[in-house]
C-alpha cells in the first residue's frame, strides 16, 4: 500500500512547520503500520523517482499554510489541481486554514474541495466558512501538532509573560514594532518576568526571524531566547502564565502547554479562529492598539490567569480525544 503525504514541509526553518512534520510522521506510522509512505515537499507533485512510477493508495494533502489569502496566490490550490488530474487514488485534506478573498468560495476552488473524500480544518473560522459555502465533506479537529505534546504534563508557571511576533511584521512599519516591544519594555522595569521567543519564519516569505527584529528595542530586562528548536520554543512557552502571539503554532503551543494566550491578527484569519477553538481569551488589533492599551491588556490577562487557566483546563480536556484526529480520521 503506497500512502503520499503531499506540502510535507518538514525541513522549512518554520517551528510551526517543524513540529507538524514530526507529528504527522508519528501519526501516518500509527494509522498505516506497514504501509509504503512517501514524504513530498511543497515543490512537485510527481511521483516519478528514477524513472520509476509509483502508483498511490492514498493520498494525504498537508494544507498548512497553502490555501489562505496571501500577498501571492498560495500554491495549494494548483497542487490540488494536478494532484485530480494525474491519479485516482482518495484524497484527504488535513490540517487546513482556508480562507478567500472577500469570503467567497469561488466556483474552482469549490470544485477543487468537493473532490475531496474529507477535509480537516485545524480552527473554527475555516469550518465555518466551509460550512457556509455549502462544503459537505469537511470537519474541525485540532491542530496536527497538538499529537506530538500529548504526554506533556503541566509545570510551574516560573515566567509571567512570554511574547514573540508573527507573520504580520512582513507588512508593518518599526514604528509599530517599536510600540509593540515597548509595552513589554515597561512591564519589566515594573517587575514582571518577560521573555521574548524566536519563532522563525520561512525563508522564501520573511528572512529575518522574529527575534532579529524585536531584540533591537528590548530592554535588557528582557532575557532574549534568540535560538534553539521547537522543543525549546514550547519548553519556554509553558513555563509562562501567559504568551503573546501572531502565531499560529504558537498558540498551538500554548495550549498543550496550558498557557493562555492573547494574539494579535496574522496574514490569515488563523489566530481569530484559534480563539475559538481553543480558547477564548483574548485578542488585538496589532495596527491601531497603543502602548498603553497593549500594557493594559497584558495585566488584565495576568489578573485573569485563574479563570483562563481553568477554561484552558475545560477546553483541553474536550479536544484531548481528537488530538491525532487529523490523520486517525481518515
Amino acid at each position: 500500500m503506497n500512502v503520499v503525504l503531499y506540502n510535507d514541509h518538514i525541513k522549512s526553518p518554520n517551528f510551526g512547520c517543524k513540529l507538524v512534520g514530526n507529528s504527522l510522521r508519528l501519526l501516518l506510522k500509527e494509522k498505516y503500520p506497514t504501509a509504503n509512505i512517501i514524504y513530498k515537499p511543497s515543490e512537485t507533485f510527481s511521483l516519478i523517482d528514477k524513472g520509476k512510477q509509483t502508483i498511490p493508495d492514498v493520498i494525504i494533502v498537508n494544507g498548512e499554510g497553502s490555501f489562505g489569502q496571501h500577498y501571492k496566490i498560495p500554491d495549494g490550490w494548483k497542487l490540488l489541481s494536478d494532484i485530480f488530474a494525474h491519479y485516482k487514488a482518495p484524497v484527504y485534506l488535513v490540517n487546513v486554514t482556508i480562507q478567500n478573498k472577500d469570503g467567497i468560495l469561488s466556483d474552482k476552488h469549490r470544485k477543487l474541495l468537493e473532490k475531496c473524500n474529507k477535509i480537516f480544518t485545524r480552527e473554527k473560522l475555516s469550518a465555518e466558512f466551509l460550512t457556509e459555502s455549502g462544503i459537505p465533506n469537511s470537519k474541525v479537529y485540532p491542530d496536527a501538532g497538538c499529537y506530538f505534546f500529548k504526554n506533556e504534563l503541566p509545570v510551574t508557571k516560573d515566567i509571567d509573560i512570554v511574547f514573540g511576533g508573527g507573520s504580520l511584521f512582513k507588512t508593518i512599519d518599526l514604528e509599530k514594532t517599536k510600540k509593540y516591544v515597548e509595552a513589554f519594555n515597561q512591564l519589566a522595569e515594573q517587575g514582571y518576568s518577560v521573555h521574548l521567543v524566536d519563532f522563525p519564519g520561512n525563508i522564501k516569505s520573511k528572512p529575518k526571524p522574529d527575534v532579529e527584529v524585536l531584540r533591537q528595542y528590548c530592554s535588557s530586562k528582557i532575557k532574549i531566547h534568540a535560538k534553539g528548536t521547537f522543543k525549546d520554543y514550547f519548553n519556554i512557552v509553558k513555563r509562562a502564565k501567559l504568551h503573546v502571539t501572531g502565531r499560529h503554532h504558537g498558540s498551538i503551543m500554548s495550549f498543550m502547554g496550558r498557557t493562555p494566550f492573547i494574539t494579535f491578527q496574522s496574514n490569515m484569519w488563523k489566530t481569530e479562529g484559534d480563539q475559538l477553538l481553543y480558547g477564548p481569551f483574548n485578542s488585538f488589533d496589532f495596527t491601531r492598539i497603543t502602548t498603553g492599551d497593549l500594557k493594559k491588556l497584558v495585566v488584565d490577562g495576568l489578573n485573569k490567569y485563574p479563570e483562563w487557566r481553568t477554561k484552558l483546563d475545560i477546553r483541553y480536556s474536550k479536544l484531548q480525544s481528537d488530538f491525532g484526529s487529523q490523520i486517525i480520521k481518515i
